[in-house]
């Protein structure tokens, strides 16, 4: 819901595309891809433990937005309504 009010909200933003992004995410974003770039090219272990890592995150995901996009508008999960043990 990008036109709520927000009670909170950062001084230091870009508009990019129509969109209002906080500086701080845009740094934080370009910090850790090169900091994942320089471990890609410089360590030949943590480069496929990497790119592995980030195959079964995108899955996981993919997964997770599925089940989420086929529950009725309003239901929650179990995990969401305190329930479990």
């Amino acid at each position: 819901k990008p036109d709520l009010s927000r009670p909170f909200k950062l001084s230091a933003n870009l508009r990019i595309w129509g969109r209002e992004l906080p500086l701080s995410a845009i740094v934080g974003l370009l910090s850790t891809a090169t900091i994942w770039t320089i471990i890609l090219i410089t360590q030949p272990f943590s480069r496929w433990g990497g790119i592995i890592w980030m195959i079964i995150g995108l899955i996981v995901f993919y997964f997770y937005r599925r089940r989420r996009q086929h529950l009725p508008t309003g239901h929650k999960t179990e995990s969401e309504e305190g329930g479990g043990s």
